[in-house]
């Protein structure tokens, strides 16, 4: 059964410029695990390639940072890659679109590799452990199945009876027309969603608002 969820709110860039120049900590210093989020995204902001393009950028920082609260909201150490980068893409699921996703899955292995290197590098009192590493293969079968659930969602949401009816094989069939030997086809998928097109919520964040994604 397809549910919509909630895309939790991240925080914006402000809050993370304000946390970074206020709360700066000395070297080798521990910092409180409610630092955690803007530490790392400051991390990212400072290291991130500058050849990708600005929307790139910081779709790919609004994903690091709803995986980031996602992973504090699992609360389980070691903080296990697969179960959250899954977890986070089910929290954000309708709420950007298609493009979004297209940009995740190019770039999902530099953004893992971040994520490996400087995780356990936070100077925590207690420091985090990440394992169960995604590849390139698994990022796009993660993809395709939120794609095909945003499909129904976006499909019968005016309608919770059929919506609610919608079945796991159904979302299994669409997932898998979507993968040429396990890799997105992103053809078949524009070809599926441009005609349903996409309209920003009114509780979206400047942040989405101003990212220039298509309709």
């Amino acid at each position: 059964m397809v549910k919509q969820g909630q895309f939790a709110g991240s925080s914006s860039q402000k809050k993370i410029k304000n946390k970074l120049r206020h709360k700066q900590k000395k070297t080798g210093q521990s910092i409180e695990s409610t630092d955690l989020e803007a530490f790392v995204v400051g991390r990212y902001r400072l290291t991130q390639s500058k050849q990708l393009s600005q929307v790139k950028q910081e779709a790919l920082q609004r994903y690091l940072m709803v995986w980031l609260e996602t992973a504090q909201a699992i609360s389980a150490q070691p903080w296990l890659i697969q179960q959250i980068t899954k977890s986070t893409f089910q929290r954000i699921n309708i709420r950007l679109p298609w493009q979004f996703y297209m940009v995740i899955s190019d770039n999902w292995m530099a953004l893992q590799r971040f994520i490996v290197r400087e995780i356990p590098a936070v100077p925590l009192s207690d420091r985090l452990i990440v394992t169960d590493e995604v590849n390139s293969d698994q990022i796009d079968t993660m993809v395709a199945e939120q794609l095909a659930v945003n499909f129904f969602i976006d499909t019968f949401k005016t309608d919770t009876k059929r919506l609610a009816g919608v079945t796991t094989e159904q979302i299994r069939q669409l997932q898998t027309s979507f993968l040429t030997e396990d890799q997105l086809d992103w053809t078949k998928v524009r070809g599926l969603f441009t005609p349903i097109g996409y309209v920003r919520e009114k509780q979206d964040d400047e942040l989405t608002k101003k990212n220039g994604w298509p309709h």
